[in-house]
């Protein structure tokens, strides 16, 4: 159900002017027991975030935990004071070989990529996934044999960990730096990709901002080179 303010005729029209330059999220990691590819949080954000911002909406997700449920509420602000928001309450599984708190933290992200999704109206992949099955609780279904697919790179088939020192708050600081040098982390992590190289997020800190130095100095007409 969505809640909203008394009025959202300014947040209504805002949204209508962001809705033709909102794109859907990029499938930006791979699923080493499907095989297929789905959109994670980072991605959805990075497809809806700057969008929203420039018609002066803001997007907050709380969360709350009770008795084996999480909750995740999606809140759109818009710069006159009206709102709208909607909840999506999820159970956190038991065991799958994981602690409580891995498993809180997955349903988490679960519920925020496909409750931002939702109220942005932007499309992801819908099927299983790793924080998915951990959000259901479910067992990935069985798939017929498939014939042997080409062999990826490491980083492509196995599960991409991020490092400790990617909060939110350092996700948000380094991806401001990058389009300060005019590049999204989307553009950035394919090409660390395409050079076998880890993505910003399972990086320490000081490689991330090693990076953003070397793109400013390639924007300054430098000779430098992500890596």
């Amino acid at each position: 159900m969505i809640e909203q303010s008394n009025s959202i005729g300014a947040l209504a029209g805002a949204l209508a002017a962001a809705a033709p330059n909102m794109r859907d999220a990029r499938k930006d990691r791979a699923n080493p027991h499907l095989k297929n590819r789905y959109a994670t949080l980072e991605a959805v954000l990075d497809a809806v975030r700057d969008v929203l911002a420039a018609q002066g909406i803001a997007v907050t997700q709380g969360v709350s935990a009770a008795q084996g449920v999480v909750t995740v509420t999606t809140q759109l602000s818009h710069s006159s004071g009206e709102w709208m928001r909607s909840s999506l309450t999820l159970p956190v599984p038991a065991g799958k070989g994981i602690s409580e708190v891995q498993a809180l933290g997955s349903t988490v992200t679960y519920g925020r990529r496909y409750g931002l999704a939702a109220m942005c109206g932007v499309g992801a992949e819908e099927r299983d996934d790793d924080d998915g099955d951990v959000g259901r609780g479910v067992k990935p279904p069985a798939e017929k044999p498939a014939e042997k697919p080409a062999q990826k790179p490491r980083h492509e088939s196995e599960p991409s960990k991020h490092h400790e020192s990617w909060t939110d708050a350092e996700r948000s600081r380094f991806c401001a730096a990058l389009r300060d040098v005019g590049h999204s982390y989307d553009d950035v992590a394919a090409r660390l990709e395409a050079k076998g190289s880890p993505r910003p997020s399972a990086m320490t800190q000081a490689q991330r901002s090693s990076i953003v130095a070397k793109l400013r100095a390639e924007a300054a007409g430098g000779p430098a080179e992500a890596r």
